[in-house]
């Protein structure tokens, strides 16, 4: 079949490795390197768009100049098992690039740029989830040795209980006999949750299908079992709306229910949580490592607190060897404070 046929050199001990794409309509090549015995290589992958990769050829190749064979060969994928596999609907293969890789540890950076850093925010999956070790040795590894933004949200660091609130809520009681083909249905807003009765059910079951089905498809109720064939559908927001219904159709059923949604009582005020959840405590730790370890000389670690809907405070840490230091400014609320801490205290 046709071929490629691709000289080239590399000064070190390296890994070959192909650049070309998967697809459903990808036939098989033969690869040799050096004339060594050929290698096949499938390029077929049952999907709807093509997938770009790269695919390992030869391992722990010799420096020196190389020359490598890739021919198209006649035959293709055939199905492994209908039930979830295709016959490849066509011979072509792609050729994009060849890649001498030397394997080698993570070079220092080659530019230190002293007066560039990058902004983390503590809320996301970049930042939160990455151990403070391994941040630091991303940013050194980067050559990024300016001041660091970091941003610490509301969502993580910041445990609160309400004061003084109350949600609204509705109570929903199935009773009487129903029977195979009955159905029911409850509406919130413009969403309704429906539930087909078979032989098998009782008021439990029935009650606890609408707990099941709202507990995962809604983002605004939530659903608890708090009776016999009884649930208790909550909201999640005090500035509620929606109004709800609910219907059956049955001989023997009935379902039961208040009037309208209680009045809501809206909270009153806020207060930090007493008992920090573990996702304060990570945070509180993880910043306590972070601010800890060891930078540049004289560098600075600004970070910004957001209190949601109360003070937004700027804390700025030195890192001057043998100093401990948070200075803390809350804009045109709280006069500046700074505390002074050891290595192993915890901003507060």
């Amino acid at each position: 079949g046709d071929f490629v046929t691709i000289s080239y050199k590399c000064a070190s001990a390296h890994d070959l490795y192909l650049g070309t794409s998967l697809f459903n309509n990808r036939g098989i090549v033969s690869v040799t390197l050096d004339g060594d015995a050929a290698t096949s290589l499938d390029c077929f992958l049952n999907v709807t768009s093509e997938v770009v990769t790269r695919r390992l050829l030869r391992k722990s190749v010799a420096p020196g100049t190389h020359t490598v064979i890739i021919r198209l060969l006649a035959n293709n994928h055939q199905a492994i098992d209908p039930g979830w596999d295709i016959t490849s609907l066509g011979y072509t293969f792609l050729f994009d690039y060849l890649e001498a890789a030397v394997p080698s540890d993570i070079p220092d950076a080659a530019v230190t740029y002293p007066n560039v850093s990058a902004a983390l925010d503590y809320d996301t999956d970049a930042t939160y989830k990455v151990s403070p070790q391994r941040l630091l040795w991303h940013l050194q590894k980067l050559g990024l040795a300016g001041q660091v933004d970091e941003y610490l949200g509301v969502y993580w660091w910041n445990q609160r209980k309400r004061i003084n609130a109350a949600w609204n809520s509705a109570v929903f009681t199935f009773s009487g006999t129903w029977a195979p083909g009955d159905s029911a249905a409850i509406t919130v807003g413009n969403f309704t949750f429906r539930k087909a009765v078979t032989q098998w059910d009782t008021l439990e079951t029935i009650a606890a299908h609408f707990v099941y089905y709202i507990n995962a498809s809604s983002v605004s109720t939530w659903a608890e079992k708090t009776g016999p064939g009884q649930l208790t559908v909550h909201v999640r927001s005090p500035l509620w709306s929606d109004t709800y219904s609910v219907s059956w159709s049955s001989a023997g059923g009935r379902a039961q229910r208040p009037g309208h949604w209680p009045p809501v009582r809206m909270e009153h005020g806020r207060s930090t949580h007493p008992l920090p959840a573990p996702s304060t405590m990570q945070s509180r730790d993880g910043m306590r490592i972070f601010f800890n370890l060891p930078k540049l000389p004289g560098s600075l670690l600004p970070a910004l607190f957001r209190w949601s809907l109360s003070i937004r405070p700027i804390m700025q840490r030195s890192l001057t060897p043998g100093k401990h230091a948070i200075a803390m400014k809350c804009p045109s609320i709280l006069p500046p404070t700074s505390w002074v801490f050891s290595p192993r205290s915890a901003p507060r």
